[in-house]
């Protein structure tokens, strides 16, 4: 016998066996699941790759990533799109999905905090961890030991498992991305009764701005949102025979813990009920809305503000004068001054522009498949009313920079309903028999032509429409959200860009300060350092003496600015000279040509401190130096 006839033996030996691994799987549900988690592992090492890539300050790393995320992503959506699919492969697809973005952005820095909100938290859980007790104060984020739920749960379980607190936060937020895919996934599929549309529903709101990273972070909102979107789950098994009482107490613990966790997300939780409750009240539907729920939290949130946490107003009270004060200059440019710092290249803003256009498009589609199909439950309503929020954010966006923070921020919250309805649409293109189509004769809108056209493309068009959308919502969800486009990928350092500027050397200056000099002394920090010294220093970082910096000489204005900001020490950062500040500021916003620099900082401005007498020099790196000021300043 041949030797080619010997491998065609054996291999129509091994197909019949390849058949029935298959058979198998689909009997019992897994589908294409195996070979799909092949897929993403493949775009992870990609991801992996692009990192390392460009630490090495390799050009084709930011290639390289792309293709590894669109390798996670793209097959998996494309599956779930499809519409003989069993529960069991969509559940796992998701969960799977979920915690393989979650790993891109923790092996981003898989061995220490980089992200300036992570910083700000771990410097709670630290004071915690030291204190023995909650509410230590926080000089980097005042409002944070006021929410202590994030902080202590990471710092109870570094107690019970004998784990760094670096390790500890790792682990919380593993959790937390595990029940915010199921949360999801478990609501959709409740209120639609589609395992199908609750799939989509899910896979669509990952490609919000801030899953991958902002939402993956050690962040009292990532702690929070899961629990929130777990308990409307759990409010709606108030209306089934399901509920217990063990679930009720869950349900009180669990307001209780996202009111402690997180200001925001408890108010949207709120503002959710009591939609629901409203829309059901009078649509006069016989469901059975959890009032206890809404009255219980109402009353935590108002006592906990009140007795533990009154900071909450002065903290959020000014970010939301700034939006509104940024749309009023829109309209009345002597308003306010609108500034916006470096954009992004043009074809990320392309798809930021487009993944806004997909879903902003996709709503009055979805909102008519609603209208047309009569869902029964009235939280797909709720679910409908909400959505239109999203215009909202889109205006915030388009006409204010100020607004610009509320909208990001918002996306977590409006991007649940959004989606949703856009799942509703998706699932009714398959359907079009559910859906009594407009006409020209009943509604002459180009509404109506493009929703028949759409629902009468070949099944081939529909799904590949849908992939694509997906996929450019995906890709715009990542240029639209964090980190930006110049800290995406981990590397050398770069000046004041967020967590590119996060290196070893900053680092081990801001523990020498802790070991040398004490605990929370007020230094005067750059924008890095203010993270740095405020986590690693344990100190108390200010950045609002620009003028220090900036000025040629330290004259009678610097040392006032050093004696009213009560500053200790100073930090030089000579690299600041170096290159232009990415975010656009290399302190505050008010510092000179700020988000308008076209020359770096002057070397010899920053290098002026060696020649006043009574500035000491107490640390030089090389590139940092740290200055005692404490003659100029006046303070002892």
């Amino acid at each position: 016998m041949q030797i080619g006839e010997k491998k065609l033996l054996k291999a129509e030996r091994f197909l019949p066996k390849v058949q029935r691994r298959a058979d198998t799987l689909e009997a019992v549900g897994w589908g294409l699941m195996p070979l799909l988690s092949l897929t993403s592992a493949v775009g992870l090492l990609l991801v992996v790759l692009a990192y390392s890539f460009s630490r090495g300050g390799s050009a084709q790393s930011t290639i390289v990533y792309w293709l590894g995320m669109l390798t996670i992503f793209v097959p998996i959506a494309a599956r779930l799109i499809m519409v003989d699919v069993s529960r069991k492969e969509r559940i796992t697809l998701v969960v799977f999905l979920g915690m393989m973005l979650f790993l891109a952005k923790a092996l981003y820095s898989p061995s220490q905090l980089r992200f300036h909100d992570e910083l700000q938290q771990m410097r709670s859980a630290v004071e915690i961890m030291d204190a023995g007790r909650l509410f230590q104060p926080n000089p980097m984020l005042p409002v944070s030991p006021s929410y202590p739920g994030l902080q202590n749960m990471a710092v109870g379980l570094a107690q019970l498992s004998g784990l760094s607190l670096f390790h500890s936060s790792v682990m919380v937020n593993v959790a937390a991305r595990l029940v915010v895919v199921l949360a999801t996934y478990l609501f959709y599929e409740f209120i639609s009764q589609s395992p199908r549309v609750a799939s989509v529903a899910a896979i669509l709101y990952m490609t919000n701005p801030h899953f991958i990273f902002f939402s993956a972070m050690f962040a009292y909102q990532s702690l929070a949102l899961p629990l929130a979107l777990l308990l409307l789950y759990l409010a709606l098994r108030e209306d089934t025979k399901r509920s217990t009482p063990g679930l009720q107490i869950v349900a009180a613990l669990g307001l209780l813990a996202v009111t402690v966790t997180h200001h925001v997300t408890s108010y949207m939780l709120l503002l959710f009920l009591v939609l629901w409750y409203v829309l059901r009240m009078t649509l006069r539907r016989k469901e059975r809305v959890p009032l206890w729920m809404i009255v219980a939290l109402a009353g935590m949130i108002v006592v906990w503000v009140i007795y533990f946490a009154p900071i909450t107003i002065d903290y959020l009270a000014p970010q939301i004068t700034r939006a509104l004060e940024g749309l009023t200059g829109f309209f009345n440019p002597s308003a306010t001054e609108r500034v916006r710092p470096p954009g992004n290249p043009l074809i990320e803003q392309l798809f930021t522009y487009g993944a806004a256009l997909v879903l902003a498009a996709s709503l009055p589609f979805g909102l008519w498949v609603i209208w047309k199909r009569q869902y029964n439950h009235t939280a797909v309503l709720v679910m409908a009313v909400a959505s239109l929020a999203y215009y909202g954010t889109l205006a915030l966006r388009l006409l204010s920079a100020q607004g610009v923070e509320v909208a990001g921020r918002s996306m977590p919250f409006v991007y649940f309903a959004a989606v949703f309805v856009m799942a509703i649409f998706i699932d009714g293109v398959w359907k079009p028999q559910d859906v009594s189509l407009p006409t020209r004769r009943n509604l002459k809108w180009l509404f109506a032509w493009l929703l028949n056209r759409i629902m009468n493309l070949p099944l081939e068009v529909k799904f590949l429409g849908a992939v694509a959308l997906a996929t450019i919502m995906f890709v715009g969800g990542i240029t639209a959200g964090w980190p930006p486009h110049y800290a995406r990928l981990p590397g050398p350092y770069l000046v004041t860009a967020y967590e590119r500027s996060i290196d070893p050397q900053g680092v081990e200056a801001a523990r020498w300060t802790d070991e040398a000099l004490g605990r929370n002394n007020r230094i005067a920090v750059d924008f890095t350092h203010y993270a740095l010294m405020g986590m690693y220093g344990r100190q108390y970082p200010v950045f609002g003496v620009p003028r220090v910096y900036f000025s040629p000489r330290i004259g009678p204005r610097e040392e006032q600015d050093l004696r009213l900001a009560a500053i200790r020490y100073l930090v030089v950062d000579n690299r600041l000279s170096t290159g232009l500040p990415l975010r656009g500021t290399y302190f505050v916003p008010w510092e000179p040509d700020a988000n308008n620099h076209t020359i770096p900082i002057d070397a010899a401005a920053l290098a002026k401190f060696d020649d006043v007498p009574e500035i000491d020099r107490l640390f030089d790196s090389g590139d940092i130096v740290i200055y005692d000021v404490r003659a100029l300043s006046r303070v002892q």
